[in-house]
């Protein structure tokens, strides 16, 4: 296996690790955004060490597929159907917590690829806040409410609807079932009155 292999299955790992990751849990801390200029040069280091070692596309890569993912999560809870109504009121948190979340995790999938070639102070300091908001997993205190992904009290939501459903269904059938009853018997008894 090849340096590149080994940096592109570090990204894979870190990758699915943060898809596994409930966002409930990554938004409980509101990460900064980094000054601009700290940024531009901590990723020119980056670069720099990426196009020497031919994993320029890779990082670029890394960046992409954490945005994504991010994202793509930040989207699944924009509209968030729940037992207890839509989750219009409730927030995903700020532009700013956002973005926070996005670069930290951009920078995290970055360090999986380059970990090997950087020193570990540049390691620690691309990884660092991504890992402060993953260590929050678990944390959060209110049951899920969603009907994609239901914790334990979602199950229980699911069957006692499930049920409620079934039980809609046959008292509806039945008030069918009587309302047609009674509308053959008035028709009957309607023609026998004109007998």
């Amino acid at each position: 296996m090849t340096d590149v292999d080994e940096a592109s299955a570090r990204l894979d790992a870190f990758i699915a690790r943060l898809q596994r990751l409930d966002l409930e849990d990554l938004r409980l801390i509101a990460l900064p955004v980094p000054d601009p200029e700290e940024r531009a040069a901590l990723l020119e280091t980056v670069d720099r060490v990426a196009a020497e070692a031919g994993r320029t596309a890779l990082v670029d890569d890394a960046r992409q597929r954490a945005r994504d993912a991010v994202v793509t999560a930040y989207n699944r809870h924009a509209y968030d159907p729940t037992w207890a109504g839509l989750n219009w009121g409730r927030s995903l948190g700020t532009t700013r917590d956002r973005l926070g979340l996005v670069v930290a995790a951009e920078n995290a999938a970055v360090a999986a690829v380059m970990d090997d070639l950087l020193d570990e102070d540049l390691v620690a300091t691309l990884t660092e806040p991504f890992e402060h908001a993953a260590g929050m997993a678990g944390s959060t205190t209110t049951p899920s409410l969603s009907l994609d992904r239901p914790g334990p009290q979602g199950w229980v939501v699911r069957m006692v609807f499930g049920v409620m459903l079934v039980v809609a269904a046959l008292v509806i059938g039945a008030a069918e079932a009587a309302a047609g009853l009674i509308a053959a018997i008035l028709a009957g008894r309607r023609a026998s009155k004109r007998r």
